[in-house]
């Protein structure tokens, strides 16, 4: 008789082939640590430069029982094992680890196989609580061979020796599984069969990953099951660790990103599994799934609106539904035939944010926070006995198709899949007609998955058109069109009233600055006639005591008037170049007028070395109660100013008070009269009266409480304008170097993209002229033009290896570089140029000695910058010098040409400031973002220390704590 025969083809189908893409094969092995009663399951991907990492490796690992040997030949080995689908014999509190029992989440004994999807081959290492561990070595390309049957191979499985290195022990799997190669038809495999035996000879594990699988598996207490896959599936190797924040993450590494957080129900406290995906690379390591970034049941509840509420086996829906401020019971009943539904109870919780801020109740800050990670996460998740089911909360699987309703009427349908962050919960037990497909790609559409989709359609139109949707004039406005424009009001109200503080702010500040010119020249004046005066008396050769006193008193006077000058530059507002530049020639005159002072306490200094001890008491007793009562009249300013910006907001709430209850008895009488009080009236009468007091408590809330709020947070040794200010320019900075940055990472990309094929046409050219040399030689009409040719390709070539280090691929690690080496660089760098302008390139001693140690590939452009920067101002003279030394431990880079005026000492350092005629505005800046990221920093300076040749001078120094 005939017997079925399984080839080896099939496995690598139903495991393999039925994996959906890595996000999914990945939750298989996540819940297969689930169900093997672990507290944390992680994978970890080691990239090619982490510590002694020679190609990239990925392992995955859990905490829970492990397996015995005798459960890996009869139940890991063995396919489509059917425990968990039929029920096998509870188990024991020990092999729990002691923990309540768990839904398995597994269905059909593959899920194992999702590794194969990872990496090829793998090595798993597992061991149960106080037995031993075991090691098996497996390389599923072997499934890939068409002619073998599942019997042609073994897969060897040994003991864990702690004597000896996890290494020794793949050596010896390895050699196990080579007969693996001999043994059926290999004849249309070679090529297969001689990758699979490279890797059994080659693949080994880094030392430290070695020593850690070691340590982890020692102790008879531990437990758990760990995995090494070697060649990480293409999907995961091509993820570069500049691209892992998820502003600049490529598309498949946000993809990744999306699936895997919120793999267990983060939207409640408590998590049945921690997970996590970390990436290591050559500057340390990134958890690609921190919960910190996904959403909290906080967000979900703290947004504009929300809903929650369980769905019965009849599809009935009752919750309770929230928009902005108002809170209502809500019931659905779906247009279906009455009895049981397919897809059984289940529950639902979900929050959503306005698209657009003028249209939030949020503050601005926490608006922010939510969008961005609406961004990456949003959309409705579902949850089966607390671990997700995907695709399902992916932005681009809208399969209750939200954006195809909105693209009809966006103010009918409202929902929007980008825009809420929330998840349906169901169970095994209750919705066991909600089946997983074959590639674990979501639910088989079956007639519960059908029905569902529909019920929830309808559901969420419902919740539209009864609470959100703009209605017709004619109709009465829903509760979100109702305080719609409210929160509208409220926001553009504030943002009208932060505008008209800062014009206020400004208008004042413009004033001070021209009333104050007067006053300023008025002190400077005062001061010379009072330093003459002084300056007579020191002459004398009998010091008129009385007439001095005098003059001191009146300095004491300017120095009080100076005092009031004094002007601060307005901190939660920006003023443009023109106010700015206002403001630092005010300034300069302000510290003239001081300067001046400064002068005439020194000769009144002078003249008290000849007054009489008497004297000096008198002065200093006077001059210590003039100053007592200056900061008491300062105080007392302050008193009056505080008490004058309160007393407005405290005769308002006093008029409130007033009325307010009047208004209150006016509306409830109004009610009265509509409703009755008759007996049966009453309820209703009390519901509206209620109603009508939380709009009033609203009112006054919304007006008062932000203001109490902020009083009651004010600290006066806190600056809040300066912080307020400071957000503000960081938060405009970040947006111009964002938009600033897309330009330049376009010129470096393609600069780097040029530069590899550079390198190919170099060596294409050089072994051309290599060919065509002997066949030149000795002839007069060829050579010579030949030797044109050769030198100009040297020269291009020597020019372009210059540049090597400069390219980001060269900044791999730190190492010492000499000073006199660098010199020597830029000599070279710039030799030509150097000659045709007639500049002498000096080196101090000092620095040729100095040593760095940093980044090559940063620390070079920075010197090329500012060398090239040099030579433009230095055409205004002609001995030009551009010179490098050491001073108390600075780096100074200085020239003779036109110097840097002190207004813009800062302002060169900006991004896409210039002075140079047809110039970009970009070299300065990045030298300092690019010196300020290896730990030093760079600044101009006018000190006559530091700028000893009197034009521009920079000085580089390395940053404390870095």
């Amino acid at each position: 008789m005939a017997k079925f025969r399984t080839k080896a083809r099939a496995v690598d189908h139903l495991g393999k082939g039925q994996i959906a893409d890595l996000p999914t094969a990945i939750s298989e092995l996540w819940k297969n640590g689930y169900d093997a009663y672990a507290d944390q399951v992680s994978c970890d991907l080691y990239q090619v430069g982490y510590k002694d990492v020679q190609e990239p490796i990925l392992t995955l690992s859990d905490d829970g029982f492990g397996m015995s040997k005798d459960e890996l030949e009869n139940k890991w080995i063995v396919l489509g094992t059917d425990s968990k689908t039929r029920g096998s014999l509870p188990l024991t509190e020990e092999e729990r680890l002691g923990k309540p029992p768990r839904v398995p989440l597994g269905e059909k004994g593959i899920g194992r196989l999702s590794i194969a999807y990872l990496g090829s081959p793998i090595l798993m290492i597992t061991k149960k609580q106080n037995g031993p561990a075991y090691l098996v070595y497996v390389d599923w390309r072997i499934l890939e061979n068409y002619n073998l049957y599942i019997e042609d191979f073994d897969i060897p499985i040994i003991p864990l020796d702690t004597s000896q290195t996890i290494n020794r022990h793949l050596e010896i799997l390895t050699e196990l599984f080579l007969p693996n190669l001999s043994s059926g038809d290999w004849s249309e495999h070679h090529e297969l069969a001689e990758q699979i035996r490279h890797d059994l000879d080659n693949k080994r594990l880094p030392q430290f990953l070695d020593k850690e699988i070691q340590e982890r598996f020692v102790e008879p207490e531990e437990h758990g099951t760990f995995f090494v896959a070697f060649n990480p599936h293409s999907g995961l190797t091509i993820i570069k660790a500049d691209e892992l924040e998820a502003t600049k993450a490529s598309e498949e590494v946000n993809y990744l990103r999306t699936s895997l957080n919120g793999m267990t129900n983060a939207f409640k406290d408590e998590q049945p599994i921690v997970t996590s995906f970390r990436i290591h690379h050559e500057t340390g390591m990134y958890d690609l799934v921190g919960r910190a970034r996904f959403f909290t049941s906080h967000d979900m509840y703290h947004g504009d609106h929300w809903l929650k509420g369980e769905f019965n086996d009849e599809g009935e829906f009752k919750g309770s539904v929230q928009i902005y401020n108002e809170n209502y019971e809500f019931f659905f009943k779906p247009n279906r035939e009455p009895g049981l539904t397919p897809y059984g109870p289940l529950k639902i919780e979900l929050g959503w944010v306005e698209g657009l801020s003028k249209s939030s109740k949020l503050a601005r800050e926490k608006y922010d926070i939510l969008n961005r990670k609406l961004k990456f996460f949003s959309g409705l998740y579902i949850y089966r006995d607390g671990f997700r089911v995907l695709p399902y909360g992916r932005l681009e699987y809208d399969w209750l198709k939200f954006e195809e309703r909105r693209t009809r009427s966006a103010g009918y349908y409202h929902f929007s899949h980008r825009r809420m962050m929330g998840y349906i919960e169901i169970s095994r037990e209750q919705n066991p007609k909600l089946i997983d497909k074959a590639g674990r790609e979501g639910f088989v559409a079956n007639k519960a998955y059908h029905e569902l989709q529909r019920d929830l359609i309808e559901f969420f139109i419902d919740v539209a058109v009864r609470f959100f949707r703009f209605t017709p004039k004619d109709e009465e406005p829903t509760s979100r069109e109702r305080q719609f424009s409210d929160v509208e009001k409220k926001n553009k109200r504030l943002l009208q009233q932060e505008k008209r503080k800062s014009n206020i702010t400004l208008t004042g500040f413009k004033r001070d600055i021209r009333d104050n010119a007067e006053p300023l020249n008025h002190i400077e004046l005062s001061s010379d006639v009072i330093k003459q005066g002084l300056l007579d008396q020191s002459a004398k050769d009998s010091i008129e005591i009385h007439q001095v006193e005098d003059l001191l008193q009146e300095l004491d006077e300017v120095k009080e008037s100076l005092r009031k000058l004094k002007l601060v530059k307005p901190r939660r507002v920006n003023i443009d170049a023109s106010l700015q530049k206002k403001y630092i020639e005010y300034c300069a005159k302000f510290e003239a007028a001081g300067q001046m002072i400064a002068e005439c306490e020194s000769v009144a200094e002078q003249l008290r070395a000849s007054f009489s001890i008497e004297t000096l008491e008198k002065e200093y007793e006077e001059k210590a109660k003039s100053l007592r009562s200056s900061l008491v009249r300062q105080l007392q300013t302050f008193r009056r100013r505080i008490l004058n910006s309160l007393q407005p907001i405290v005769e308002t709430v006093d008029l409130d008070l007033v009325q307010v209850p009047g208004r209150f008895d006016i509306e409830r009488s109004k009610l009265e009269r509509a409703i009755g009080k008759e007996r049966q009236h009453y309820s209703l009468l009390l519901k509206e009266l209620e109603k009508t007091s939380d709009s009033f408590y609203q009112e006054q809330e919304e007006r008062y409480l932000p203001l109490v709020t902020h009083l009651e947070g004010l600290d006066v040794d806190v600056d809040d304008d300066a912080l307020i200010l400071w957000y503000k320019e960081q938060y405009e900075q970040i947006e111009e170097k964002v938009e600033a940055m897309h330009e330049l990472s376009q010129l470096g990309m393609a600069i780097e993209i040029i530069d590899h094929q550079f390198n190919v046409l170099y060596a294409e050219i050089g072994n051309g002229l290599q060919t065509l040399k002997p066949l030149v030689e000795n002839n007069d009409e060829y050579e010579y033009g030949f030797k044109q040719l050769r030198s100009a390709f040297e020269h291009l070539e020597t020019n372009h290896q210059l540049l090597a280090p400069l390219y980001r691929t060269t900044r791999r690690s730190r190492s010492e570089i000499n000073g006199k080496e660098l010199c020597e660089y830029l000599g070279r760098f710039f030799e030509k140029r150097f000659k045709e302008n007639n500049i002498t390139f000096i080196c101090d001693s000092s620095f040729e000695n100095h040593q760095f140690f940093t980044f090559d590939s940063v620390l070079k452009p920075v010197f090329i910058n500012l060398i090239n920067n040099a030579m433009y101002w230095l055409k205004s003279v002609a001995d030009r010098t551009i010179r490098i030394k050491v001073k108390d431990g600075k780096v100074l880079v200085q020239n003779n040409g036109q110097p840097i005026d002190d207004f813009y000492l800062e302002e060169i350092f900006k991004l896409f400031f210039t002075r140079t005629p047809g110039g970009r505005g970009i070299g300065l800046y990045l030298a300092r973002t690019n010196l300020h990221s290896i730990g030093f920093q760079i600044t101009a300076s006018n000190d006559r220390k530091y700028n000893e040749l009197k034009g521009a001078c920079f000085v580089i120094e390395e940053l404390e704590g870095m």
